[in-house]
């Protein structure tokens, strides 16, 4: 396990140098950085992040490479799937920013969804931060520039369901669902068909978003063409 992970930040080092980026975004959400470690200005950040700072200052110092600006956010959790190190890794295990919308449903059919688990759900985790938590930041963001709740969005998740499955079923919270799911009044096989297409949504704006804007389309390219070039290599 020690040495997959090893490779995994190897391997993102050196794609950070390949593909010459001007920045590079780290997650320092508690629940995707496992480790952490202290940037050269003492600052707390993930491992990651300190390796790649490193590489440029200590390795390419006399170079014409441009060490890229490190960025830390903090954002959503979009594991499918645990894995015991990156070396066990398949393109399904998680969503990814340049994803084609189409695999929205397809990914979480394959999503680790264990009926009564509430412990590691990526179908709940991921319906609460684009479905509910997402409506709640804009309706607040609304009600804070007007007096009027005529711009509120409606927070209500719909379960599809066959009349002898129970017919269908809406949930206004995370709350709410989680008790369904965790009483087995919600099967996983629905919860996932529902969260599946609220998926293809987000990257069907994504999607919009990165072709809306000529350098961040130049910028997907340029991943896309290294990624082919690497997996060319990996065939050899």
């Amino acid at each position: 396990q020690g040495v997959g992970i090893v490779i995994g930040r190897l391997m993102l080092v050196a794609t950070v140098v390949a593909t010459g980026a001007s920045s590079v975004a780290f997650n320092t959400n508690s629940d995707t950085t496992t480790d952490t470690t202290t940037d050269t200005s003492g600052a707390s950040c993930p491992v990651e992040a300190t390796l790649v700072e490193r590489y440029f200052k200590e390795k390419l110092s006399g170079s014409s490479l441009k060490a890229p600006e490190i960025v830390l956010v903090k954002g959503p959790n979009m594991l499918l799937q645990e894995k015991e190190s990156d070396a066990h890794k398949t393109d399904n295990d998680e969503y990814y920013l340049m994803d084609d919308p189409k695999f929205g449903k397809s990914k979480m059919k394959k999503a680790f969804c264990m009926s009564g688990n509430l412990d590691f759900c990526p179908p709940l985790a991921l319906s609460s931060t684009f479905l509910f938590d997402a409506n709640a930041n804009a309706n607040a963001a609304a009600n804070a520039n007007t007096t009027s709740n005529d711009s509120t969005i409606a927070t209500t998740m719909t379960i599809s369901r066959s009349p002898e499955n129970g017919g269908n079923v809406e949930f206004t919270s995370r709350a709410q669902l989680e008790e369904a799911f965790k009483n087995g009044s919600l099967h996983p096989g629905d919860l996932k068909a529902t969260v599946g297409t609220i998926m293809v949504g987000v990257l069907e704006k994504l999607s919009a978003g990165i072709k809306g804007d000529a350098e961040t389309t130049k910028a997907s390219k340029t991943l896309k063409a290294y990624e082919k070039k690497a997996n060319k290599k990996g065939k050899k």
